[in-house]
Protein backbone atom coordinates (compact mmCIF):
# COMPACT_ATOMS: atom_id res chain seq x y z
CA UNK A 1 0.00 0.00 0.00
CA UNK A 2 1.60 3.53 -1.23
CA UNK A 3 1.57 6.31 1.39
CA UNK A 4 -1.32 8.15 0.70
CA UNK A 5 -1.61 12.39 0.76
CA UNK A 6 -4.62 12.56 3.18
CA UNK A 7 -2.25 11.45 6.29
CA UNK A 8 -1.74 14.44 8.88
CA UNK A 9 2.14 13.95 8.29
CA UNK A 10 4.17 16.64 8.19
CA UNK A 11 7.64 17.53 7.70
CA UNK A 12 9.93 20.31 9.17
CA UNK A 13 13.21 21.89 9.12
CA UNK A 14 15.00 25.07 8.19
CA UNK A 15 16.12 23.77 4.16
CA UNK A 16 12.70 21.72 3.70
CA UNK A 17 10.46 22.99 0.97
CA UNK A 18 7.21 21.35 1.01
CA UNK A 19 6.40 21.69 -2.96
CA UNK A 20 9.97 19.98 -3.45
CA UNK A 21 9.95 17.68 -0.70
CA UNK A 22 6.87 16.41 0.57
CA UNK A 23 6.32 13.85 -1.60
CA UNK A 24 9.51 12.69 -2.20
CA UNK A 25 9.68 12.24 1.99
CA UNK A 26 6.34 10.72 2.34
CA UNK A 27 7.51 7.74 0.03
CA UNK A 28 11.06 7.12 1.52
CA UNK A 29 9.41 7.23 4.97
CA UNK A 30 6.92 4.92 3.51
CA UNK A 31 9.53 2.51 1.60
CA UNK A 32 11.83 2.38 4.92
CA UNK A 33 8.89 1.56 6.84
CA UNK A 34 8.22 -1.13 4.70
CA UNK A 35 11.65 -2.32 4.59
CA UNK A 36 11.71 -2.88 8.43
CA UNK A 37 8.42 -4.55 8.78
CA UNK A 38 10.62 -7.59 8.39
CA UNK A 39 11.71 -7.25 12.07
CA UNK A 40 15.31 -7.84 11.13
CA UNK A 41 18.54 -5.99 11.32
CA UNK A 42 19.51 -3.81 8.62
CA UNK A 43 22.30 -1.50 8.14
CA UNK A 44 21.79 2.10 6.47
CA UNK A 45 23.30 0.65 3.54
CA UNK A 46 21.57 -2.49 3.45
CA UNK A 47 18.15 0.31 3.78
CA UNK A 48 19.05 2.66 1.46
CA UNK A 49 19.99 -0.12 -1.70
CA UNK A 50 16.82 -1.57 -0.50
CA UNK A 51 14.83 2.12 -1.00
CA UNK A 52 16.49 3.53 -3.70
CA UNK A 53 17.49 6.10 -0.89
CA UNK A 54 21.01 7.44 0.11
CA UNK A 55 21.83 6.23 3.77
CA UNK A 56 21.65 9.67 4.91
CA UNK A 57 18.14 9.88 3.71
CA UNK A 58 17.57 6.84 5.24
CA UNK A 59 18.75 7.67 8.62
CA UNK A 60 16.90 10.42 8.49
CA UNK A 61 13.82 8.54 8.31
CA UNK A 62 14.78 6.26 11.06
CA UNK A 63 14.59 9.27 13.12
CA UNK A 64 11.51 10.45 11.62
CA UNK A 65 9.74 7.09 12.56
CA UNK A 66 10.56 7.50 16.12
CA UNK A 67 9.06 10.85 16.22
CA UNK A 68 5.65 10.56 18.18
CA UNK A 69 4.18 12.25 15.06
CA UNK A 70 5.04 9.69 12.35
CA UNK A 71 3.94 6.75 15.55
CA UNK A 72 6.70 6.35 18.07
CA UNK A 73 7.97 3.66 16.45
CA UNK A 74 10.67 1.79 18.34
CA UNK A 75 13.85 1.44 16.23
CA UNK A 76 16.20 -0.67 18.34
CA UNK A 77 20.43 0.10 17.02
CA UNK A 78 22.89 -1.93 17.61
CA UNK A 79 27.02 -1.90 17.43
CA UNK A 80 28.60 -4.55 14.28
CA UNK A 81 31.68 -3.22 14.06
CA UNK A 82 33.36 -0.31 14.56
CA UNK A 83 31.29 2.54 13.32
CA UNK A 84 28.97 0.06 11.63
CA UNK A 85 25.14 -0.07 13.15
CA UNK A 86 22.36 -2.11 12.60
CA UNK A 87 18.82 -1.35 12.94
CA UNK A 88 15.54 -3.35 13.76
CA UNK A 89 11.78 -1.72 13.84
CA UNK A 90 10.02 -3.34 16.98
CA UNK A 91 6.39 -4.20 16.15
CA UNK A 92 3.94 -2.98 19.03
CA UNK A 93 -0.33 -3.58 18.84
CA UNK A 94 -1.91 -1.41 16.43
CA UNK A 95 -3.10 2.08 18.35
CA UNK A 96 -6.23 4.31 17.91
CA UNK A 97 -4.99 6.78 15.11
CA UNK A 98 -1.71 5.55 14.55
CA UNK A 99 -0.24 6.76 11.02
CA UNK A 100 1.88 3.71 9.90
Amino acid sequence: MPPRDDYPIYFDGYTYEPPHDESRLRTQLWRVFVAMTDEREHTLAELAEATGGSEAGVSARLRDLRKERFGNWVIERRRVAGGLFSYRLRRRPVQQGALL
